[in-house]
């Protein structure tokens, strides 16, 4: 039964609720997870958004979007959005409580799920939810087959054979392309429809096509909104897509551009005259090549300042900005002698050296603005000292430790200053300190490409750590006090610094802070559900009594209190590195 399919591509499962398309202005309510979840699938839908409805934050912005007073809405013409039906509103506004709903089309009464993982084991739970019955699961695992998931039998690929031409086969997964492939090449008249998710995408990924999407938290909320955009790339229908993305965000300044041999009559600028302009970014919409970056390089641009990548994921970043790192999953690549070191100074022998271990609230290169290791260095260091930057972003406490021992101590400097927590505390609990999600990742993948003999107990091939039965706290400070024993042995200075979180602080300095708090609460709230800003408070709170019994250990988690300065959770601008910068000189002009 194989052959073309009567639909050249599948349709999706979720559809838009057509009664929001007969108005005109579309608002969502509230600015909590589930509203910005929301936004986001509708920017995914190509639908746009005129704006927020939120009482306590009316007047300022959330990914570039306004934010208003229920009052503000007009009736008539507008629509409020939600998805929580136990919100009673009481406005002339018309209101809609269920956006997005199942594909209408789908036949309820003959439905199987191809793909029994976890999203089409979630996809049951909400048919069945929805009084959808399925009649069970398809796979291409062929262990998985004639065995119950759920209730429901797992059949094999051969299964569609038999399927009645008016059976619907929802495509479970992100790899749904490949199913698809499948379906339509043993059953091609049975109606299929893809669920790539459910609810399981970073809510700040706006998708743009198949398998591609851009960090939205990122791109809305910098400065990249006040410049000048060029949109690069070789697929030219890609940067289209991304173009009418953005100018959902209200990013209206924005074009497409190509370098000069490439242009070919299209009616797109040219890279080379876009650099001509003030106040512009080439943004390419692909990974950039070697041959591309090079010629970027020789104009004299830099990346994060003049251009960028729309994409960012950890195995770009190892293309270009990081690398791989047989201790500690990734380093950064810097232009020292080193990789994962930043040195600011002539690093002469007899220089007064100190080195610094952290994460991205430490790292050089992170921002285009100054980080506070390059502050420290240019404002309080004489010429007869040198800073050696160790600090590369999403590494803990047992990352800094593995590289003090590897890469630092050989180095011999005069002091060690690790500036942390952050990462510690947004740390999952369960796993092993020592457990790099990243490395993870490349592990598993290596497993199934390498023959690793089984053991007695069964298929496990990785291991990754015995499962600590301390909190994320007392985690961090064995992992100073290891740093600290270690420095003390090679007669080296140590002091330890306890950072700066948003979520610690106790009154928030502006309303764009309470944005950026809520923001980042929910997605947190993906990854460590309720518990981060409790995780951060405890943190401050053990502070005052983790100083008292460690004399190398400093709390500088209050330095910001009364300063507007935070980007997210815990970054901050170049004015909180300055304030960071002079704050730690001041506990270390001693030991200089």
């Amino acid at each position: 039964m194989g052959g073309d399919c009567k639909e050249t591509q599948p349709r999706p499962f979720w559809v838009i609720n057509p009664i929001i398309l007969k108005y005109s202005q579309k608002y969502i309510l509230g600015t909590n997870h589930n509203s910005i979840e929301l936004f986001f699938w509708l920017c995914n839908m190509r639908i746009y958004i005129d704006g927020f409805v939120d009482r306590n934050l009316s007047g300022t912005t959330i990914y570039n979007k306004k934010i208003y007073q229920l009052e503000q809405i007009s009736a008539g013409d507008s629509i409020i959005l939600t998805q929580d039906i136990n919100v009673p509103l009481s406005l002339a506004a018309a209101i809609c409580y269920d956006p997005i709903i199942i594909n209408p089309e789908i036949n309820k009464t003959d439905v199987y799920i191809y793909g029994a993982g976890m999203v089409g084991k979630k996809l049951l739970a909400y048919l069945n939810a929805h009084g959808i019955e399925v009649r069970g699961f398809m796979d291409s695992d062929q262990t998985k087959t004639s065995f119950d998931v759920m209730g429901k039998r797992i059949y094999g690929r051969e299964f569609l054979i038999s399927l009645d031409p008016e059976a619907a086969v929802i495509e479970a997964g992100k790899y749904y392309q490949e199913i698809d492939s499948i379906i339509c090449g043993l059953n091609k008249a049975v109606h299929r429809y893809f669920c790539k998710s459910m609810n399981e995408e970073y809510v700040d990924a706006i998708w743009v096509d198949d398998n591609i999407s851009f960090d939205g938290v990122k791109f809305i909320d910098g400065d990249f909104c006040k410049k000048k955009i060029y949109l690069c790339g070789k697929n030219h229908a890609l940067a289209v897509k991304y173009l009418e993305i953005f100018k959902l965000l209200d990013i209206e300044d924005i074009h497409i551009a190509k370098w000069a041999e490439t242009v070919a009559g299209q009616e797109v600028c040219c890279i080379e005259d876009a650099l001509l302009e003030e106040n512009a970014v080439i943004v390419f919409c692909e990974t950039i090549n070697k041959d591309d970056l090079k010629r970027l390089h020789e104009l004299g641009l830099e990346r994060g300042k003049d251009f960028c990548e729309i994409r960012c994921n950890i195995w770009e970043k190892c293309q270009g900005i990081q690398m791989l790192d047989i201790n500690l999953a990734f380093t950064r690549e810097m232009s020292g002698e080193y990789p994962g070191l930043a040195v600011f100074g002539a690093n002469r022998r007899d220089d007064y050296k100190i080195a610094i271990l952290g994460g991205s609230t430490a790292t050089s290169g992170y921002y285009r603005f100054k980080s506070w290791p390059e502050i420290l260095y240019e404002r309080y260091c004489g010429d007869n000292m040198t800073v050696i930057n160790g600090a590369v972003e999403s590494y803990t406490s047992a990352q800094e430790l593995i590289k003090l021992m590897r890469d630092i101590v050989c180095l011999k400097p005069d002091l060690v200053l690790v500036y942390d927590g952050n990462n510690d505390v947004i740390r999952d609990e369960s796993r092993s300190i020592f457990e790099i999600p990243y490395m993870k990742t490349i592990m598993e993948y290596a497993s199934g490409k390498v023959e690793i003999k089984e053991n007695e107990n069964g298929s496990r091939k990785l291991f990754c750590g015995v499962s600590p039965a301390e909190n994320a706290v007392e985690a961090w400070l064995h992992n100073i006090e290891y740093m600290h024993a270690i420095c003390e042995q090679d007669k080296i200075k140590f002091v330890s610094f306890m950072q700066p979180m948003l979520f610690s602080k106790t009154v928030m300095s502006s309303k764009r802070e309470e944005v950026v708090k809520k923001k980042w609460s929910f997605l947190f709230s993906r990854c460590n559900g309720d518990k981060m800003e409790l995780q951060t408070r405890v943190f401050r709170e053990k502070a005052s009594e983790i100083c008292r019994t460690h004399d190398y250990i400093y709390d500088l988690s209050h330095i910001f209190d009364g300063e507007d300065v935070y980007i997210d959770h815990c970054h901050v601008f170049e004015h909180g590195n300055e304030i960071i910068a002079r704050e730690i000189y001041n506990i270390i002009k001693e030991l200089m």
